[in-house]
């Protein structure tokens, strides 16, 4: 039951305007980012039927919710830095890496769900991906530029776009058709060998 109430809430807000306050935007993402992935993992579960408990989003919705989110924290943070970081610019980064961690989680349960049979088009999935991509490398560069973030957190964001890309590939077919899997063999996705 609790699940399903702060699922609600955390689905409604993703189409408010996101606080001033950096830490708060990012904790903010991070709930409905963790809450959207678990709406996609239930809703494969049970052949997409709503076992969710709560309204069910289109994905493409999702992802165009989350691509806003990223947009407007990212416009707070150009705004006003000092609002932004409402001085603690070290948990910036600690919760920025919360953020970043959960999009992998994320990516998995949309690649997962553009691989089998949905009834969603596959094109404006594809697009708002590629939007989300995006959104996400300018936020983690603006930040990095004005440096509330290392090093690692970038890789980390080169990590999570890569993610996300992989996601995007698995609904490149036409219509609604399932993507195409991608194999892991010796490690490494698509059965390149090592050399």
């Amino acid at each position: 039951m609790r699940v399903v109430v702060f699922s609600t809430f955390v689905l409604s807000l993703a189409t408010t305007a996101l606080a001033s306050d950096g830490i708060t935007d990012l904790q903010t993402m991070t709930a409905f980012l963790t809450d959207a992935a678990l709406q996609i993992w239930s809703t494969q579960i049970t052949n997409g039927t709503a076992a969710y408990n709560g309204p069910v989003t289109p994905t493409m919705d999702l992802i165009a919710n989350i691509s806003a989110q990223v947009n407007a924290s990212k416009a707070s943070l150009e705004a006003d830095q000092n609002a932004f970081t409402n001085g603690q610019t070290g948990a910036v980064e600690t919760t920025y890496l919360s953020y970043i961690d959960t999009i992998p989680t994320f990516a998995q349960a949309i690649e997962s769900q553009g691989r089998t049979w949905h009834d969603e088009m596959n094109a404006p999935v594809f697009a708002n991906l590629q939007s989300l991509g995006a959104a996400i490398q300018a936020y983690g560069s603006s930040l990095r530029r004005v440096q509330l973030i290392s090093q690692t957190s970038m890789i980390r964001t080169i990590r999570a776009v890569s993610a996300v890309s992989n996601a995007q590939r698995s609904w490149g077919r036409p219509f609604n058709y399932p993507g195409k899997r991608s194999v892991i063999r010796n490690g490494l996705r698509g059965g390149a060998q090592r050399v």
